[in-house]
């Protein structure tokens, strides 16, 4: 391992100078080099002479060794030579810290290192030593039980520990919530009991008591703030983020806003993920996993028995094309790509005859689009395209729960400013500007302000801080287990180099030779979790609320819980117990949905069942949102609906010039019409085409799409075309009917006068309306103009 090591040191190092980084590490080895070498360290401590007659250190218990020796080897050179002032040449040097708030040994800092440090500067500068344990910040009754804790806990290590004092005149509480029980865990008897990983998720009754112990906590928290308490008049405070996570999830569910202060990674979030995965599929075609995902994400809506039909169908034509291959004895690899078997024509017949031909052939028009534009445009411009033009941001806010919307809105916003700084958001490829947004260092925002929230903060995240309010949560703690895999160092603060340097394997089974370094780290580390209670509850300025649950663990005998119960009964006595029927009942207003947003979409937004407006509702069954379903009740039966549908798709497929013949080939095999069904399609299309509207596929128009989707007043709605005249620059909505007369249906006329508000809307810039014109086009090739 030390062979391994050196190795793994000196090609990093190479690493970095080859590409010009430096890290923490090299700068601490850098100062300790400058500071010590015999050649150096004059030519330095001259300049930090010239520049510097103070020196004042704040927080000096987290410094770590190194750093000391670093310090240690300037300020050694003026031992002897007199202080700071008039007349000496050694700066003055003021160093404050508290080893009881020692807190970040996962960083090497040690309480020993302040302690060397006060040594040093009392012994060998001559400077005094001033002690403080008075606050101004806590209660009178927090103070009373921290002594008692702390002095407690002083009888079990050597830890040194003088009663507070408090300028503070209130009484202060303090709670005890109620114990949240462990659910009992199913017995199966003495056989194994398989469960399927797809449908059944594992039971872990350990975090069911989690969960409902934050319940509990944000109930109380909860009924604080109906009775009159401010949010970020509470802090709820927990060792590990996982448990704030909860304690935020049960606080949503009870409309209470909170705020973990520590940033959350952007590429953590549902939503961020779900778009980063369709930008994976689209730039890594063969990428299953991740189009699964994006297909099953709002953004495209698919359900479950829509990915199990498009597995289906890709089985079917792999099957088919390994037999294929087989006959003609081809070796190569036939495996199809989901995106293959979504976008490409040949694969049609095994979708249409599975899934529904409207997701499909809408899901292929958006990832071809998605494909293109990656490929056309700089990254984020397709990536802020796609947003605006698929309504992205939308879809993904109907689809999550009220208290969930605006992190939805926020993070997806954050996910395009993000992208927007990756190489000014265009000098990328795609595949780097994926592999970029999948990177932890883009931070979500914080989407609630700290004028309103409820604080969750780890317990080093809280150093510093207060909060009239503190609770802390998970007082009864498991004792944590023996490390393994781990590094050993002892390393005493006066010393210049580590005493113990070990690879241990597992600390349960540790040899002989250094049993006295792991006894000292065990201890410290004891020493580390009572300055973290230490902490947490120093916090509190006025109540201090304890949380925990059952666990099936033991508890260990040091934490918080346990020592309220071995508490003297002089201070037990300052103790309140809260009983879960004292705040069982809460105000109805704190769990409205307070969320509101002028244009939402419905939660099935991608799907067929989208919200029925009035406009819908006179319609009824006869306008469906998709073109396609908007002609079956005028076909009549199940023939007649799939020969509306092909002609639709031959009209979506249509180019001037373009051979019909490749198109019909396609649509019939798709859609399984007859040779004369197919036939009565394609008549039907090229009536509409050569009719009396032939100038919407000409040169009379600068701008055409076909099926174009647009989101208004709370719904999707689709266009069959959508052009623009060159010569008046207006906007022309039409829509295929294979009715006579359309004109009569007072619902199909509601319906084309809301596509044209939807058109106004999308296209209308400041101060100028956009001109928006309707017509419908018959089977018989009629122009009918409504608007």
């Amino acid at each position: 391992m030390s062979e391994l090591t050196r190795a793994l040191i000196a090609c990093f190092a190479d690493l970095k100078r080859e590409r010009g980084w430096v890290d923490m590490n090299d700068l601490e080895q850098a100062a300790l080099h400058l500071l010590r070498d015999e050649q150096l360290s004059g030519w330095v401590q001259q300049r930090l002479d010239a520049q510097l007659r103070h020196v004042l250190i704040d927080e000096f218990q987290d410094t770590n060794p190194l750093q000391w020796q670093a310090l240690q080897s300037w300020l050694s050179s003026y031992v002897g030579s007199g202080g700071g002032r008039e007349g000496g040449s050694a700066p003055s040097v003021f160093i404050v810290g508290d080893a009881k708030q020692s807190i970040y040994r996962f960083r090497r800092a040690e309480p020993q290192v302040f302690e060397a440090a006060t040594q040093f500067v009392c012994e060998q500068l001559g400077g005094t030593l001033l002690s403080c344990d008075h606050t101004r910040r806590n209660a009178q009754g927090v103070v009373a039980l921290v002594n008692a804790v702390m002095s407690q806990a002083a009888t079990e290590l050597p830890y040194a520990f003088r009663p507070h004092t408090t300028e503070s005149e209130q009484t202060g509480e303090i709670i005890r919530l109620p114990l949240a029980p462990q659910p009992e865990k199913a017995l199966a008897g003495d056989e194994m009991v398989w469960r399927d990983t797809l449908t059944t998720p594992r039971d872990e009754p350990q975090e069911y008591a989690a969960d409902a112990e934050c319940q509990l906590a944000a109930r109380w928290v909860a009924g604080q703030i109906a009775q009159g308490l401010i949010g970020p008049d509470i802090m709820v405070l927990a060792r590990k983020r996982d448990r704030l996570e909860r304690m935020r999830d049960a606080l949503r569910l009870l409309g209470v806003a909170s705020q973990i202060t520590e940033k959350t990674a952007l590429i953590d979030l549902p939503e961020v993920q779900d778009v980063v995965a369709l930008l994976d599929a689209a730039v890594s075609p063969g990428n299953d996993l991740a189009l699964a995902r994006a297909l099953r994400s709002p953004l495209l809506g698919w359900r479950d028995d829509d990915l199990v039909a498009l597995a289906l169908a890709v089985k079917s034509a792999g099957a088919q094309a390994a037999q294929a291959s087989a006959v003609l004895q081809d070796d190569t690899n036939k495996t199809i790509s989901w995106w293959d078997m979504l976008t490409k024509e040949e694969h049609s017949a095994h979708i249409l005859c599975r899934l529904d031909a409207n997701l499909a052939s809408k899901t292929r028009l958006q990832l071809l689009q998605l494909q293109s534009l990656l490929q056309a445009l700089p990254p984020h411009d397709a990536l802020s395209r796609m947003v605006s033009e698929q309504d992205w941001v939308a879809r993904c806010m109907a689809a999550a729960p009220a208290p969930l919307r605006q992190r939805v809105q926020q993070s997806l916003h954050a996910l395009l400013a993000a992208a927007l700084e990756i190489g000014s958001g265009r000098f990328l490829t795609p595949h780097k500007f994926v592999r970029e947004l999948k990177k932890p260092h883009l931070k979500a925002p914080q989407t609630t302000s700290a004028d309103d929230a409820v604080r969750l903060m780890t317990i080093h995240g809280a150093k510093g801080l207060e909060a009239h309010t503190v609770l802390l949560l998970d007082s009864l703690s498991a004792p944590p287990a023996a490390a393994i895999l781990d590094v050993l160092v002892d390393w005493p603060g006066a010393q210049a180099a580590p005493q113990t340097f070990a690879f241990l394997r597992s600390e349960a089974k540790a040899p002989e030779c250094v049993s006295a370094a792991l006894a000292h780290e065990q201890e410290q580390r004891a020493r580390e979790e009572i300055n973290a209670m230490y902490v947490a509850m120093t916090r509190a300025k006025s109540r201090l609320v304890f949380s925990a649950h059952e666990s099936a663990r033991q508890a260990a005998t040091g934490c918080l819980w346990r020592r309220l119960e071995a508490l003297p009964e002089s201070v037990a006595t300052l103790i309140e117990d809260a009983w879960a029927g004292d705040f069982a009942a809460l105000p109805q207003t704190l769990i409205e949905d307070t969320f509101t947003l002028n244009i939402m979409p419905n939660e099935r937004l991608a799907g067929t069942e989208y919200a029925q407006s009035a406009i819908k509702k006179e319609v009824n069954q006869a306008t469906d949102d998709d073109s396609s379903s908007r002609d079956a009740s005028h076909w009549g039966d199940e023939v007649q609906r799939r020969i509306g549908i092909a002609m639709h798709r031959l009209l979506e497929l249509y180019r001037p010039g373009a051979d019909w013949h490749e198109s019909i080939a396609s649509v019939t095999a798709a859609v399984q019409l007859s040779e004369p069904q197919a036939l009565q399609a394609l008549e039907s299309a090229q009536r509409i085409v050569h009719g009396q509207a032939a100038w919407v596929w000409g040169d009379a128009v600068d701008w055409q799409a076909n099926e174009v989707e647009l989101f208004h007043e709370a719904q999707v709605l689709r266009l069959d075309r959508l052009v623009r005249r060159r010569d008046t620059q207006a906007w022309w909505v039409i829509d295929y009917k294979s009715s006579d007369a359309p004109q009569h249906n007072r619902a199909l006329r509601l319906q084309l006068t809301q596509y044209v508000e939807a058109v106004k809307s999308a296209f209308s810039e400041s101060g100028k309306t956009a001109v928006v014109h309707a017509a419908f086009i018959t089977a018989q090739g009629r122009w009918v103009q409504i608007l």
